[in-house]
């Protein structure tokens, strides 16, 4: 699914990444659920905790270099959280940190200017 629009803003102000498309979200929430196996019992006890927030990767193309190189510094150099807003599709909307792992940049087969940015989050609030 890709959605136009959206605009990712960093909690301090300094930068707005904007991108022709969200051409991926991808998002898990781990459960924290305990399942206790007791010898003699057929059912098991579980002791329930609340799942953590999202956590997951967004895909975001660019039509020109510029943007995208960016954007690619912005996700990786920006110290702070960012929010993410979309009014016409709200599944993705979120407050989250650029989580632990690769922040890369890369030139679409067959064109010579489209862009792709992908980097893994965590959902902070």
């Amino acid at each position: 699914m890709s959605l136009s629009g959206g605009t990712f803003a960093s909690s301090d102000g300094i930068s707005t990444v904007t991108p022709t498309l969200l051409l991926g979200y991808a998002a898990t929430r781990k459960s924290r659920n305990v399942v206790h196996e007791i010898l003699g019992l057929a059912a098991p006890v579980m002791t329930y905790q609340p799942s953590l927030l999202r956590a997951g990767e967004f895909k975001l193309l660019f039509e020109t270099q510029g943007p995208a190189v960016a954007a690619h510094n912005a996700f990786s150099n920006r110290t702070t959280t960012w929010t993410y807003a979309f009014t016409d599709n709200t599944v993705a909307n979120m407050t989250f940190a650029v989580a632990e792992g690769n922040v890369s940049i890369e030139l679409v087969a067959d064109t010579d200017h489209v862009y792709t940015v992908t980097f893994p989050f965590q959902e902070t609030t």
